[in-house]
């Protein structure tokens, strides 16, 4: 494998990249895009950018959009230093200059338009973007978690196969959903298994077969349920691509060139953790075009959540002679570097992170970095092993690493060089993360703790006993369930009958708020009632409970809104959740922001950041035996396997264990290559016969690098003497002092308001009641406006009856008018309402049915300079048409706002158009002027947003004539149209020849024309 080159890497094929940890992988990707846009005159939009999670992506969006920046400043100034970049530009200078200067200031202008996706993010665009390439024509809503459907699939299989049939056995749903998992993570691998009809079958056996049964089957009962509930997942997403390349190969290769028409080039970030499907997606779209490969197989680490190594090396091989690497570090100091060559290349564990795994010498490329000394009662080197006695149980050796480690921790903190926030644990467990945390708060040491899921949290169990009691508040069970928990503080000799009336007294009202407002809103009321909110603040980590509650109801909330406002349904999704804890960015619990506060995380977690002084306390743990409901998951013939067996017949054991192992080692690595200048390992010998795989590896190390110039091996032993005194320095101790009270005031350097903000200098009009409509009509109110405006923004207008049915019945789910009795003659009112405004003739204007896509902008956002707004002056050119302002004024030097609608008319002209839910007594255009217009302050409203379009399209368009290519203002009052031909009532019209002239003045009245920005 060749070094990387960065300025003379070839961009005209298939690239493999393999970038070690710490090798700028991310700087090199920012140089490989700025190239693309200099030597082969891409544009911004064809350059296409994937990873694999939604942080990466804004984090590389942001970095790559640095680089271009940073590109043309060196375009334009030169650079003082003869690097990589300077190369680049200076070899792009030579040829077609102006054209490439072009490109560069093009790709700066639009960097928003810059294509990053995560694999899922993509394979979702090329559905909805290329649906008729890769047939798909049924719109479906996309949802991130299937678990209730996929319990709903196991109960049903439950049923028809287990609970009537007399078996000796006991199989819960839940083992199922564990036990197949695996397959909803591996789609693509063959499942082997035996016939559970088979009578020899006992016991465990038995068990498996029936996992292996409802494995081969589970993919295809989800698949049909999704279907008919027109759903589908981030997976889905990925199949279905892959689907659409395996029929388009067959069919004339007509999405393999509309791609290639759509995109000139793609870089694949973080590809070790690609999978077979997904590469194969990858590498048939973008065949005979710049496909750039850039990953680190030796951080392959997400097996169990799909990641398929075979993958790599399969795409690797694919590369043949353009294989290159990244073996310069810039993220380690140097003797910590090579005391991890020493480490990497030693025989203990050289050829153990799997076969064409390899570890290459790595350099050093920041020579700046200094090795931490001048320590007080120590002289660490920068490698540090803690090693523990042989035969001493995990119990035991936890116990003294953890003193150890906290030891060692304040020992650090003493020598005030050092800060918390400079030190990061790496741990196997996320509780091994909550233990480490709450014993360095009993040292007075803040720790933040980066977890899983935050329904594995204590608030998620303390959720369930509330969210249970509320519900069946008749049943004694949970009620006593929740008063006993520590959160409500009651001893069980404590709970006499008036307090045990008292609380399913108010647990009823909190069933009774939720089935009228919502879960939050239930849950808020018996947590104000009761005053449990103090009591969770005052437990331990008590404003993480209290987040991690409010994360969850945000999530039960979102279910609900989809589902609708039924206790019994969200508990059960919440159980689920509960249950699956699965890997979601959603579900991860959400970190506190103190960036000076010590970091506890997971192995896992780490992976991609650095941190100055890393403790990994025990990374040779052995890892769980084989047991059901664990599979046997194996590459054999050049194919992924998994096999639902008891016992290994032929070799199944062995070549699980062989991946799991190299898989940890790679772990390993992770772990290690995280630190910046110092690296603390505690290791736990091996037993007797054990066969541990870490915990060889550094026994065998161990025994052969005593006296390593940069690697230092202790007696963990010796080390738990140490106890070492922490204190606080004194801008972190917390001392109760009375607040100093500050009165002057403070003038922000710049103001900004909005349509809302200056319609509240207004002098409020007498409004006028309205009389109640009829029961089909849905009732008043911003909600309900909210889902109406939504229905317009988002329904294609020319659509079907179907579509327009469709549109409507997806908004309308969670919304309980819709439930009722009157639901369905609402929801029919809603499709008359759309089809009759959709069909209206807007006299020059046209039918907005007629409007195709490219003349039409919704949700057209602005922010626009109004340096000299005068209130007084507003009122003078608009007079009568608004009411007088309040007398005090204010400055604002921005207006910002949104634009419902904007589109080219029939006649060739723009019109604004805003749509209105308001109920009125009636909708002729006096009676809207005087109960709509004028006292809610519409003409301010459509002035300013008719000032922000003028603008606009003088800035956009070459010479604009704003007073005759201007059509003017529709405001549709959507309650009051009618389908009647000649019939205009609801529609509110101001023509261009009628407001032409004040929006020019009002134009004038905001102030010169300058740092405007519409979105």
């Amino acid at each position: 494998m060749k070094t990387l080159n960065v300025v003379t890497l070839p961009l005209d094929n298939k690239v493999l990249i393999e970038a070690s940890a710490g090798t700028g992988k991310t700087y090199t990707i920012g140089l490989l895009v700025v190239r693309l846009l200099l030597e082969k005159l891409i544009p911004i939009e064809k350059i296409v950018l994937i990873t694999f999670t939604e942080a990466a992506t804004n984090e590389l969006k942001k970095n790559t959009a640095e680089k271009i920046r940073q590109a043309y400043d060196i375009w334009k100034n030169g650079s003082n230093k003869p690097d990589d970049f300077a190369k680049i530009i200076e070899n792009a200078k030579k040829e077609n200059a102006q054209d490439k200067e072009n490109n560069l200031l093009d790709a700066i202008a639009r960097i928003d338009e810059m294509p990053i996706f995560t694999i899922h993010g993509f394979c979702r665009k090329l559905l909805s973007e290329f649906a008729f390439e890769t047939g798909n024509f049924e719109e479906k809503e996309v949802i991130a978690n299937v678990n209730d459907i996929k319990y709903r699939v196991i109960a049903d299989f439950w049923r028809e196969n287990i609970k009537d049939r007399d078996m000796s056995i006991e199989l819960s749903i839940d083992t199922l959903s564990s036990a197949i998992d695996i397959v909803l993570n591996h789609p693509d691998a063959e499942i082997t298994g035996e016939d559970y009809n088979n009578p020899n079958l006992k016991d465990k056996a038995l068990q498996y077969a029936i996992a292996y049964k409802l494995a081969k089957e589970i993919n295809k009962r989800l698949t049909k349920e999704k279907q008919k509930l027109k759903i589908m997942n981030f997976n889905d997403m990925i199949e279905d691509c892959h689907k659409a390349i395996r029929n388009d190969s067959q069919n004339n290769n007509i999405l393999q060139n509309a791609i290639k028409k759509r995109f000139d080039a793609i870089m694949v970030d973080e590809f070790q953790d690609t999978d077979k499907i997904q590469y194969e997606i990858i590498n048939y779209l973008f065949i005979n075009k710049p496909l750039i490969m850039i990953g680190d197989p030796k951080q392959a680490i997400y097996r169990f959540r799909g990641g398929d190594i075979n993958a790599y090396k399969q795409a690797r091989e694919s590369a043949k002679e353009n294989q290159y690497s990244m073996n310069t570090n810039y993220r380690s100091e140097k003797t910590l570097l090579d005391a991890m060559n020493v480490f990497f290349t030693d025989t203990s564990f050289r050829d153990k992170m799997g076969d064409g795994i390899d570890y290459y010498k790595i350099d050093c490329g920041n020579s700046e970095l200094l090795p931490i000394n001048d320590e007080k009662d120590s002289n660490y080197k920068p490698f540090v092993i803690w090693k523990g006695v042989s035969g001493k149980n995990n119990d035991d050796f936890s116990q003294k690493a953890q003193k150890a480690v906290v030891s060692e921790i304040k020992r650090l903190l003493s020598t005030e060089k050092i800060e918390p926030g400079e030190i990061t644990i790496l741990l196997n467990k996320n509780a091994d993360c909550l233990e480490y945390k709450n014993i360095l708060a009993k040292e007075g040491i803040h720790a933040l703790y980066s977890g899983g899921s935050v329904f594995a949290s204590e608030a998620a169990y303390f959720l369930r006993i509330l969210l249970n009691a509320i519900c069946f508040f008749n049943k004694t069970g949970f009620v006593r369930a929740l008063l006993t928990h520590y959160f409500c503080s009651f001893e069980p000799k404590d709970i006499n009958d008036n307090l045990f009336i008292e609380w399913i007294d108010n647990l009823q009202s909190a069933r009774a708020e939720w089935e009228k407002n919502g879960v939050m809103n239930a849950v808020d009321f018996i947590l104000t009632k009761k005053t449990l909110w103090s009591n969770i603040a005052a437990s331990v980590d008590g404003e993480r409970n209290i987040r991690n509650i409010r994360h969850i109801m945000e999530i039960l909330n979102n279910d609900e809104i989809k589902q609708g406002n039924i206790p019994e349904k969200i508990i059960n999704c919440f159980g689920v959740y509960c249950s699956e804890q699965e890997y979601n960015d959603e579900y991860k619990e959400k970190l506190e922001t103190d960036e000076k506060a010590l970091k506890i995380m997971t192995l896992h977690s780490s992976k991609g950041l650095q941190f100055n002084i890393v403790f990994i306390p025990d990374i040779s743990r052995q890892p769980n035996k084989h047991r059901f409901p664990h599979v046997y998951m194996f590459y054999k013939n050049d194919k992924k396997n998994i096999a639902y067996i008891e016992e290994s017949k032929n070799g199944e054991k062995e070549l699980n264990d062989t991946e799991e192992n190299e898989e940890t080692a790679r772990l390993l690595y992770v772990a290690i290559t995280r630190a910046k200048f110092r690296l603390y390992i505690a290791h736990n010998p091996c037993y007797p016969r054990s066969n541990s795989y870490l915990r060889k590896i550094l026994d065998d190390f161990c025994a052969s690098n005593t006296d390593s110039q940069n690697i230092q091996i202790e007696d963990l032993e010796k080390i738990v003497l140490n106890n070492y005194e922490y204190k606080q320095k004194n801008e972190d101790i917390k001392i109760k002092k009375e607040a100093k009270q500050f009165n002057k005031k403070i003038e922000p350097s710049w103001y900004r308001t909005s349509f809302t903000g200056i319609s509240l200098k207004l002098q409020q009009s007498d409004f006028i009641p309205v009389i109640k409509k009829t029961e089909e009509e849905p009732p008043a109110g911003k909600r309900m406006g909210t889902l109406l405006h939504s229905i317009f923004e988002n329904l294609d207008f020319d659509a079907k009856e179907k579509d327009i049915q469709n549109m409507v019945d997806i908004k309308l789910g969670g919304y309980k008018e819709f439930t009722l009795e009157k639901g369905e003659a609402r929801k029919n009112w809603i499709i008359d309402k759309v089809r009759t405004i959709l069909n209206k003739n807007l006299h020059e204007a046209g039918r907005l049915c007629d409007i195709k896509d490219a003349n039409k902008v919704t949700e057209l956002n602005f922010f626009m300079s109004s340096p000299d707004m005068k209130l007084e002056k507003i009122k003078e050119i608009l007079g009568n048409k608004i009411n007088n302002f309040e007398k005090d004024n204010f400055i604002a030097e921005y207006i910002k706002g949104a634009i419902d609608l904007v589109f080219l008319g029939k006649d060739g002209k723009y019109y604004i158009l805003d749509w209105k839910s308001n109920s009125l007594n009636n909708f002729t255009k006096d009676s809207m002027e005087k109960e709509a217009m004028i006292p809610h302050g519409y003409h301010l409203q459509y002035y300013i947003y008719s000032v922000a379009l003028k603008r606009w399209l003088e800035r956009t368009k070459k010479k604009f004539d704003f007073a005759k290519q201007f059509g003017g203002v529709y405001y549709l009052f959507i309650r009051g149209i009618s389908n009647i031909e000649n019939n205009y009532d609801g529609i509110y019209f101001a023509s261009s020849e009628e407001i032409a002239g004040d929006i020019i003045n009002l134009d004038n009245c905001f102030g010169e024309n300058i740092n405007d920005y519409t979105l």
